[in-house]
């Protein structure tokens, strides 16, 4: 890792944790507790844990996709956006809408928790776009997908598939173009392999260092 690398994102004491009202009495879930983490431009940053200890949870806060029961409890999360330091924890529903996919993506460990099964995979790529791009056309819309496809190795008719229609690791692959679209600075994976036979997870971790070096240039 280089040293001089530019800080992308960084937390500070932060806690995440789950409040839950069982039965007239609150139970509290310290999933995350005081974590300080920084992560640098280009930097691949594993985290390790048994189940249920908490990585889910940490990840979805470093997205800034908190929702109940999951609550902020206290401390910071910081991305570094135009040079400088902006608090996730402080931004409006707009503004965060705005900062995923164009500076941050995220891959969750279920491709058809992404993926409609009665829409066409082309027809979620227009969603994606045109939540993020509104004034680019349908056309260009097309266009770009078809492109953005090919550069990732992908079949161009994959555009035109059903989620069902295609294999596990297929859907994933697709889930992961869709989370590189607008080449976001950070992108974090969910277990991005899970559930997938041991060649297919080679190729799924292949195809995020392939990501990564173009986005790198």
């Amino acid at each position: 890792m280089d040293s001089q690398a530019e800080t992308i994102l960084r937390t500070e004491k932060l806690k995440a944790f789950y409040v839950l009202d069982m039965h007239g009495t609150q139970k509290i879930v310290k999933a995350v507790n005081e974590v300080d983490l920084e992560i640098k431009e280009n930097e691949i940053y594993g985290i390790a844990g048994e189940s249920g200890c908490g990585k889910s949870t940490l990840l979805k806060a470093l997205f800034n996709a908190i929702e109940p029961p999951l609550r902020l409890i206290g401390g910071k999360i910081y991305y570094r956006v135009n040079w400088e330091d902006v608090d996730a924890t402080s931004l409006s529903p707009e503004e965060k809408r705005k900062l995923r996919l164009e500076f941050i993506s995220y891959i969750p460990q279920g491709s058809m928790s992404v993926l409609n099964p009665v829409m066409k995979i082309k027809e979620s790529y227009l969603d994606f776009i045109a939540s993020h791009v509104p004034e680019q056309s349908r056309r260009e819309t097309l266009e770009l997908a078809q492109q953005h496809i090919v550069e990732l190795g992908l079949p161009k008719n994959i555009l035109n598939a059903y989620p069902h229609q295609l294999s596990g690791g297929m859907r994933q692959r697709v889930t992961i173009a869709l989370s590189a679209l607008l080449n976001p600075r950070i992108m974090i994976g969910d277990e991005p392999t899970t559930a997938l036979d041991v060649v297919v997870q080679r190729g799924v971790i292949q195809m995020l260092k392939d990501i990564q070096k173009k986005l790198k240039n």
